[in-house]
């Protein structure tokens, strides 16, 4: 801009116009140089500062999978760009050209996958602090649960489990377990949809349900989220002993702890009743044992169970379903002909 007048040109001048153009030559000049100053300067002042407030109790749907970590980004006037990973869901980023930014937080497991995510468009004033309060939102694509169930293999007599995934739409998705081990099952579902889901998980043993259990489950993009249910409890189906002579016998063990009592008390009952009725009263021994004929009652499908009686006081009832009967599946006796 400066080059625009030549020395060369002052033979077409007098001294004094010589003066004269030069003063106007540096005054242009120095204009030119603050001019460019100017522009650079208000450049530089037209930038603010953005303020991120990010709450983790803000984040929808995540219950157990909290960030560990949060990717801070966001693009800009004239190409500007910024990013950064901090711990803290809150940071201040000084420095930015005023005008249109396009911002985004993604927060991170201990793995960096991104758990949640959430953008916002907004201006950046200038010479101010503007605040940007973004709700993280899991992110959507597919994920998938791995499922481990634990209970009494002496309990049960052939087990089997299913597992069922309903979505907010209803549509229902079913999957077994695969139980290599007694008294344990795994399963894998893949390829879900993230969002929420409600999960059943059900215990079966010989076809009749003995125990199941519900959760809520979010379903995270890239993420295998894994359940481990202990079943306790279990509303024990029995082992059926199917008995085809005409007698049989049953045997218990006395109480280690209260010694022979006075005497022995069996009961029975039908399968599936809720009373029971007082079969015999058995004189104690030291392997006490009573044997059933067909003269105490007809065949059928029974349960049994024993008391002890010391001093006039009857102890509760020790079933054949009780989980320290033996088996530990508990038992019922069919008691037919053949």
């Amino acid at each position: 801009m400066h080059n625009i007048f030549r020395f060369g040109f002052k033979r077409f001048f007098t001294r004094s116009a010589i003066n004269i153009s030069l003063l106007f030559y540096f005054l242009l000049v120095f204009m030119s140089i603050v001019s460019c100053r100017w522009q650079l300067d208000s450049f530089s002042d037209k930038q603010g500062s953005l303020s991120f407030d990010i709450d983790p109790g803000k984040s929808i749907g995540i219950v157990s999978l909290e960030p560990v970590s949060y990717v801070f980004s966001g693009t800009g006037p004239d190409n500007d760009f910024f990013s950064m990973e901090l711990n803290n869901p809150s940071t201040t980023i000084e420095g930015l050209n005023a005008g249109e930014w396009i911002v985004q937080v993604d927060g991170l497991d201990e793995n960096r996958t991104v758990l949640l995510t959430g953008e916002s468009i907004l201006n950046i004033a200038p010479y101010v602090e503007t605040q940007v309060n973004i709700v993280l939102h899991p992110l959507e694509g597919i994920g998938s649960v791995s499922l481990s169930l634990e209970w009494n293999a002496e309990q049960t007599v052939s087990p089997s489990a299913v597992v069922s995934f309903i979505d907010i739409d209803g549509t229902n998705t079913n999957q077994s377990f695969i139980i290599s081990t007694p008294g344990l099952g795994t399963c894998t579902v893949t390829g879900l949809q993230t969002g929420n889901y409600y999960v059943t998980v059900q215990l079966f043993d010989s076809g009749d349900l003995v125990m199941g259990s519900a959760w809520t489950v979010r379903v995270l993009n890239g993420i295998t989220i894994e359940i481990t249910a202990l079943f306790e409890d279990l509303n024990k189906v029995g082992e059926r002993l199917e008995i085809t002579e005409d007698t049989f016998s049953i045997v218990w063990d006395p109480d280690p702890q209260s010694g022979i009592p006075d005497s022995y008390r069996m009961y029975f009952r039908s399968r599936g009743d809720e009373p029971w009725s007082l079969l015999s009263e058995v004189v104690p021994d030291i392997e006490p044992t009573f044997t059933i004929t067909q003269d105490n009652f007809s065949f059928g499908i029974y349960e049994f169970a024993v008391s002890a009686v010391a001093a006039g006081v009857e102890s509760d009832l020790h079933t054949s379903m009780d989980d320290t009967a033996s088996p530990g599946t508990g038992w019922f006796v069919d008691w037919h002909s053949l």
